[in-house]
C-alpha cells in the first residue's frame, strides 16, 4: 500500500508521543507542506512577549521597506525584498508534494516595487503594514529551544539568515 503524504510527522520521527494539542510547536509533516501561515496582526496583539516581539520585527521590517520606497530608493528597496521567499525547511506553505517554495524573483520584486512606489496609499503613509516570513531568526531560535526540550539532536546549517 502506498504511503499517504503528510502522515509521517516530526513527532513520529523523534518518537514524541503527544498529540498536536499537547505540543508547543506545529507538528509538521516531513514530506510535504502544511497550509498554515503566520498572522502578523495576531502576533502583534498576543499576550505572549515573544510573539509580540516577532510581530514588532515584522512591523519594523515593513516600516523600513516602505520608507525606502517613499524616498524613491529603488536599489535599497530591491535589496530589502530580494530575500523574501518561502523557505522549504519550515514546511509551511502550499506545496502538494515535497516542499518547493518559490518566493520572489527579480521580476516580481521589481513589480512590487513599481506598484508600491506609484501607490498614493504608500506615498501618503496610509499603507503602513505588509507581511511575510521576516521572523525567520526567531523561528530558528524557537526550534532550537524545542529540540533541546525534547533532546532532539541538532546541527548547524545555513538557514539563509
Amino acid at each position: 500500500m502506498p504511503k499517504i503524504r503528510g502522515q509521517y510527522r516530526f513527532s513520529d520521527h523523534y518518537k514524541i508521543h503527544k498529540p498536536q494539542s499537547q505540543l508547543d510547536f506545529v507538528d509538521i509533516p516531513l514530506d510535504t507542506d502544511v497550509s498554515l501561515y503566520l498572522d502578523p496582526y495576531a502576533l502583534s496583539v498576543s499576550g505572549n512577549d515573544w510573539l509580540r516581539e516577532c510581530g514588532n520585527i515584522v512591523v519594523n521590517f515593513f516600516d523600513f521597506f516602505l520608507s525606502v520606497i517613499r524616498k524613491g530608493d529603488e536599489i535599497a528597496a530591491m535589496k530589502v525584498i530580494a530575500n523574501l521567499h518561502e523557505p522549504n525547511d519550515i514546511h509551511l506553505g502550499v506545496s502538494l508534494g515535497r516542499p518547493s517554495g518559490r518566493g520572489w524573483g527579480g521580476k516580481q520584486a521589481l513589480q512590487l516595487y513599481e506598484t508600491l512606489s506609484e501607490s498614493s496609499a504608500v506615498k501618503s503613509g496610509l499603507l503602513k503594514d505588509l507581511s511575510d516570513n521576516v521572523i525567520r531568526g526567531e523561528l530558528v531560535a524557537y526550534t532550537e529551544e524545542q529540540c533541546q526540550l525534547y533532546s532532539i539532536p541538532t546541527e548547524r546549517i545555513n538557514s539563509g539568515l
